[in-house]
């Protein structure tokens, strides 16, 4: 893995807060949306970034957090 373990964990731990923020709400996430809403101070976002975005949300759907769906071949994790 080439973006690290605290980069994904930054990740996870930005979903998860915006998953406690907004309880009632349906929220959806893509890798490429998570990676440039919740980067890490002073790092810009290129597919080391999506990557660790990717195995975050992936961690969270494994952990049953949140759902994934395909959608137009794109994974989408949702808070349903």
């Amino acid at each position: 893995m080439k973006y690290g373990k605290e980069v994904e964990a930054w990740y996870k731990e930005a979903v998860t807060r915006s998953l406690h923020e907004h309880p009632g709400s349906l929220l959806v996430f893509t890798a490429c949306d998570v990676a440039q809403k919740f980067a890490p101070p002073k790092r810009m976002v290129g597919c080391q970034e999506v990557d660790a975005a990717a195995h975050a949300l992936e961690q969270l759907a494994r952990n049953g957090l949140l759902c994934c769906h395909r959608v137009k071949g794109e994974l989408r994790y949702l808070n349903d």
